[in-house]
């Protein structure tokens, strides 16, 4: 009789464990279908990215200087467990492996090794065997042959005192920096930004011996952004020193030209 409860014991209690078993393994299963079928979603939304923005960027080519680039989506990224980028301009491939400095929520911070003139897809390929194309906008660069002024330091012009915005379509910018006789400073503006530029002045004035004042001021035509309707534009804009036969960037700066800036 003892045996025969013993064995209604052990068969009562191999079945709840069994059971028990069961029941965590379709919990987990659950748990692992929700997550994949997010990872799913979050793939399908960004691989439907229509990013209708234009950048227009300076590349400082002949540089010790390497070029970061912040990619925004409007989705967070910082979960995905990237193994490689690839730059591609439409179905070419124009830059692989390439470096990344940076990721947090929706942002994707790359670092160009080369000059590239042109992409606007990015290719992602996650640890998990997936591959994402995603849209990033259009990214156009100009190359631009800067010295290495590290052999040059007493000659560097020091900037005291910089400012710019952009308003209503309006530009304006002013530097204070310290004064070289032997020096003459210039701006630079990417060829695909100046088509639209109306109204510029660029003027400088002696603050102190020690010192001189640059400013530099336009409109930015409607254009820029309607022309292809676009949603956003991005162009540097940069001071530039000329020291005998070398040059180098003193300042560069970045504008951000809305639709939402040209409506009345």
């Amino acid at each position: 009789m003892k045996i025969f409860n013993k064995l209604i014991f052990l068969t009562i209690f191999t079945v709840i464990f069994i059971n028990g078993c069961s029941t965590k393994s379709e919990n987990l299963s659950i748990k692992e279908t929700s997550q994949s079928s997010e990872q799913n979603e979050l793939y399908n939304k960004l691989r439907n990215l229509d990013v209708s923005n234009e950048n227009h960027f300076i590349y400082n080519a002949d540089s010790f200087e390497k070029k970061n680039i912040t990619l925004t989506f409007t989705f967070a990224i910082e979960n995905l467990d990237i193994d490689h980028i690839s730059l591609y301009a439409d179905k070419d491939e124009v830059m692989k492996d390439v470096t990344i400095i940076n990721k947090e929520e929706n942002k994707l911070v790359i670092q160009l090794n080369e000059f590239i003139p042109y992409f606007n897809n990015v290719y992602i390929n996650l640890k998990n065997g997936t591959d994402l194309k995603l849209d990033v906008g259009e990214y156009y660069l100009e190359k631009f042959s800067m010295d290495d002024f590290s052999n040059y330091k007493s000659d560097l012009m020091t900037i005291e005192q910089y400012h710019d915005s952009f308003e209503k379509g309006k530009y304006n910018m002013y530097a204070v920096i310290t004064k070289n006789d032997q020096s003459k400073i210039n701006y630079i503006l990417p060829k695909k930004t100046m088509p639209y530029i109306k109204n510029l002045r660029f003027t400088q004035k002696n603050l102190s011996d020690e010192t001189v004042k640059y400013s530099l001021s336009f409109e930015m035509d409607k254009g820029i952004v309607s022309d292809k309707k676009l949603d956003e534009v991005y162009s540097e804009v940069a001071l530039v020193q000329n020291f005998m036969d070398k040059r180098w960037t003193l300042v560069k700066s970045s504008i951000s030209i809305r639709k939402t800036d040209f409506i009345e």
